[in-house]
């Protein structure tokens, strides 16, 4: 009978009730034990017991003891093992309180099962919390893009742009709700195009501005304004570009200049008032370039004449060397800016004094807005808009009159007292079918055009820098178009990079020099299709290797087709399409400049490239010649010494057609085409006929090569 207790005693130790178990201990396994014979007896399954102080269990006569002193080892050693430890569960440390214990065990089926999961309610209470916070991270996204990205054309937040997978969803699901604001929203971004690409406009002129204000014109920083600029390639817009001129300082009030600065090329200015003009200011120097007197800079009297006594900067004087300094480009006077031929590009001095910035607080700039709106609408109802520079010009003649200003009075006040949504009823007041409108061309393509459009850096002797600047440039943009750019400016500097090296003819050229020749050329063929391949044809001609150097034109007039589009000729709409038809999307900007458009051959002053007989061509400018007119010239030159008469007279003949018929040549090259040619007549022997070119090349009226007037004298000392 006492056995039978002592059996009894052991069953009930072994179905201890899980409940007493607290939740800061470890589940164990304790096996039977007879306690008469001190045996431990082996019964089928274990039983869970809870012990939170040791991970041994050491017994004595029916008592937990110590293993020393105890004579019998098989005692000891019994070590738990946990279902956690069995499958490698991580355990996770609770310091609250529950009633029940998480439990694992397995089911019959072989899966593991976890009952009382306290967890399981955690992850739930998570994503409850974590969808709450998308919900309210959704409601306040553009206020949190604001505050990650302040400056919406920095790299970074284009770099969001590209990145980001539903921006456009997200925009069209704002205008679920209002159908007539989401077709007004797509056919807006048929005109102007999606955000990214309006970024990429605005980063694309940073980008110019950046390497332009890189240069040596230290005197003045070029700042792109305009819709242009500011990422709005419409109809129409043209391209404004202002100088911050800092050798000049203007002031309001004379009492403010307390010790005018007296550097070199440095002078102070008061604005005043013109009255008979009182929408312009005139400047009146107070300090004077290199301490020169006032009254010897007058430009209003004959040198030495002048009896004034306050003196203004004359503005005429101040154009004519703007013109000077941009030669390059046709230029004529428009107002008091400088522009070319076709009033495309505008080119305006700013004069500014520095302004508090709360003068533009968003308060006042709404107040200003509201007054440019109603004076508009004053001008409308008149049907008169004075030009800004000339009053007198009505800009309203041909456009607005008394038959159809009502229409356009009518939106102006739907945007004054309606916002958008009056905006929208006075132009589709009955359905949406107005917005409908044919698909624009790729944004891509545009982007393209834009590109080629606006990339007119000047040369100047500042390349390092410049170089410097892109590397740069090429390391820290992440849009793939933008890099793209940048790998453009790259492969322009290293074709100038190559002719300031020492000449490649030169007794003591080096290896290494040739080294560098190479990799400069190599990375001057991604500007464009032809022009770099030429400079590559005019270093084998320098060098000697004349048949090496006929390869490489005949590869270019191989490319030259009437298909390629001229990069400084994007305006016109036949080069356009052959551009569109010879890329496709999966291009870069890089493959499709290489594929598809062909640039002019440019030789910098004093360049090492160039063959010896165009030496004078190049001593005080840049000469530019279209690829097919340097292509002729090179085979002329090379069968020249080969002695080739038969292939040196053909490709002459071929030459001449060419300047001739102005196949692909600009205005401004038509005058250096035109002294190449002569040169070519010269080097075969018919000094006549190159009295005539030269004679020819001075008589183009704009951009006269200046070396034609000296082979024309050198040809009448003879």
């Amino acid at each position: 009978m006492q056995e039978r207790r002592r059996v009894l005693n052991i069953v009930r130790l072994r179905y201890l009730p899980s409940t007493e178990i607290q939740s800061s201990t470890e589940i164990m396994y304790l096996p039977t034990l007879d306690l008469d014979t001190q045996q431990v007896i082996p019964i089928p399954g274990m039983v869970p017991y809870a012990h939170s102080e040791s991970s041994e269990l050491n017994i004595t006569n029916g008592h937990p003891g110590n293993q020393d002193d105890s004579e019998d080892e098989n005692l000891f050693g019994i070590k738990k093992t946990t279902y956690w430890e069995i499958y490698g569960v991580k355990r996770f440390q609770y310091s609250g309180k529950r009633k029940f214990t998480p439990l694992l065990y397995q089911s019959f089926d072989g899966r593991m099962v976890v009952t009382n999961d306290v967890f399981g309610l955690t992850i739930s209470q998570f994503e409850r919390i974590y969808k709450a916070c998308l919900e309210r991270r959704k409601t306040k996204e553009q206020w949190i893009l604001n505050l990650r990205y302040h400056d919406k054309s920095s790299n970074e937040y284009l770099e969001y742009l590209e990145n980001c997978t539903d921006c456009i969803t997200g925009h069209l699901l704002c205008f679920e709700t209002n159908p007539r604001e989401k077709c007004l929203y797509e056919h807006l971004v048929q005109i102007v195009g999606t955000e990214i690409n309006i970024r990429k406009r605005q980063r694309l002129f940073i980008i110019e501005n950046r390497l332009f204000n890189s240069s040596c014109f230290r005197n003045r920083t070029q700042i792109s304004s305009g819709s242009l600029a500011e990422g709005l390639d419409l109809p129409g817009s043209d391209m404004d570009v202002m100088y911050v001129l800092h050798d000049i300082e203007i002031t309001q009030n004379e009492k403010n200049i307390k010790n005018p600065k007296r550097r070199s090329n440095f002078v102070t200015c008061v604005m005043e008032i013109d009255i008979d003009h009182p929408w312009f200011a005139i400047l009146r120097p107070v300090a004077a370039h290199n301490e020169v007197s006032l009254r010897e800079q007058c430009g209003r009297c004959p040198l030495g004449t002048c009896t004034g006594t306050q003196f203004y900067l004359p503005v005429k004087l101040f154009l004519d060397l703007v013109k000077q300094e941009y030669s390059i480009i046709d230029t004529c006077e428009h107002g008091p800016c400088i522009s070319d031929q076709d009033q495309t590009i505008d080119i305006a001095f700013c004069m500014r004094k520095e302004l508090d910035i709360d003068t533009f607080q968003l308060p006042k700039l709404y107040y200003c807005f509201s007054l440019c709106l109603d004076k508009l609408m004053s001008w409308v109802n008149t049907c008169y808009c004075p030009n800004y520079f000339i009053p007198e010009h009505n800009m309203f003649i041909g456009k607005i009159n008394q038959s159809n200003k009502n229409i356009l009075l009518g939106v102006l006040e739907s945007i004054k007292f309606g916002g958008i949504d009056g905006l929208i009823t006075s132009l589709f007041p009955s359905d949406n079918s107005r917005l409908a409108s044919a698909n624009s061309e790729s944004q891509s393509v545009m982007l393209d055009f834009l590109f080629y459009r606006i990339t007119r850096l000047p040369y100047d002797s500042c390349w390092t820098t410049r170089t410097e600047r892109t590397k740069s440039l090429l390391k820290s943009e992440s849009s793939t178009f933008i890099n793209n750019v940048c790998t453009y400016h790259y492969a322009r500097a290293s074709k100038i990079f190559a002719q300031l090296l020492p000449s490649p003819s030169a007794i003591c050229n080096t290896y290494n020099i040739r080294k560098c020749y190479h990799k400069l050329l190599q990375n001057g063929t991604k500007s464009d299709a032809v022009s770099g391949w030429l400079l590559y044809a005019s270093f084998y001609y320098v060098t000697g290797q004349f048949n090496v150097s006929l390869r490489l034109p005949d590869y270019v007039l191989s490319r030259c087709l009437p298909d390629m589009m001229q990069k400084d000729d994007d305006k016109c709409e036949v080069h356009r399409n052959c551009y569109r038809q010879n890329i496709h999307s999966t291009m870069n900007l890089n493959d499709r400049m290489k594929i598809a458009t062909i640039g002019n051959v440019e030789y910098i002053p004093n360049s090492s490239s160039i063959p010896e007989e165009l030496k004078l061509e190049v001593e005080t400018q840049i000469l530019t010649l279209q690829p097919v007119v340097m292509s002729n010239c090179l085979n002329v030159l090379c069968y020249h010494h080969l002695g080739d008469i038969y292939n040196r007279q053909k490709s002459l003949r071929d030459l001449y057609l060419t300047v001739t018929h102005r196949y692909s040549i600009s205005q401004r090259c038509i005058s250096a085409s035109i002294t190449v040619l002569g040169v070519c007549y010269e080097i075969s022997g018919d000094k006549d006929l190159a009295y005539r070119c030269y004679e020819e090349a001075l008589r183009n009226g704009c951009h006269i090569f200046i070396s034609a007037e000296k082979r024309k004298s050198k040809l009448e000392g003879n």
